[in-house]
């Protein structure tokens, strides 16, 4: 944290935002992969399975891929800030919960 200089509570707030908002990304397009190409699970004794490849490692993998090239970083940008991140605002409604 020294050598990027975060004292400043300004800094630290900032940096927690983009870290969550990078999260948020990061998951949406490990969700999004998981519907298009789906991971292959891994089964236990017990009868239960969960996929080998987690949701937001898939998404941050995407995301390395996409953010690799400038050019298709500076695209996808572009396409992410033009569109809401979240389509259905009803799962956003918590008064069900």
């Amino acid at each position: 944290m020294e050598d990027i200089n975060l004292k400043a509570d300004e800094k630290i707030e900032l940096m927690m935002g983009v870290l969550a908002y990078t999260f948020l990304i990061a998951v949406i397009e490990g969700i999004t992969k998981q519907i298009t190409q789906p991971a292959k699970l891994k089964k236990y004794k017990g009868g239960s399975s969960y996929p080998i490849i987690s949701i937001f490692r898939c998404g941050y993998i995407e995301l390395q891929r996409i953010l690799f090239n400038l050019k298709t970083a500076i695209k996808y940008l572009k396409k992410l800030l033009s569109k809401p991140l979240i389509r259905d605002s009803s799962i956003l409604d918590f008064q069900n919960v």
